[in-house]
């Protein structure tokens, strides 16, 4: 019984740990690129968000001046034009936009 109650209390703390606030898993509601960045809203939004992230319009930003930013655009128009659900891991800070948390990258489910 102590085994079977220690592997829910381990599996439940490597959840919380793994899962950053800003973290959600969910379908591309609206992706827009402007000046080099990328901005993505989420359906469902992410919750809680970093203090920094106040946008109303859009969820997660990132930069396209690596090819890493290219990849992650591609990966997040083919979610959005096939409705495909995906994971969104937050950076947790709000450098690319000051009022959008940065993505730190993408799964497509």
């Amino acid at each position: 019984m102590f085994k079977k109650i220690f592997a829910v209390i381990i599996l439940s703390v490597s959840y919380m740990v793994s899962s950053a606030p800003g973290d959600v898993t969910a379908k591309i509601a609206r992706v827009a690129a402007l000046n080099g960045a990328v901005y993505i809203k989420t359906n469902p939004r992410p919750s809680p968000k970093p203090a920094c992230a106040t946008n109303a319009s859009y969820d997660f930003a990132f930069s396209l001046s690596d090819e890493t930013g290219k990849a992650t655009l591609s990966m997040a128009l083919s979610a959005y034009a096939a409705k495909s659900t995906v994971t969104v891991k937050a950076q947790g800070s709000c450098t690319v936009h000051g009022a959008m948390d940065d993505l730190k990258y993408l799964i497509l489910e």
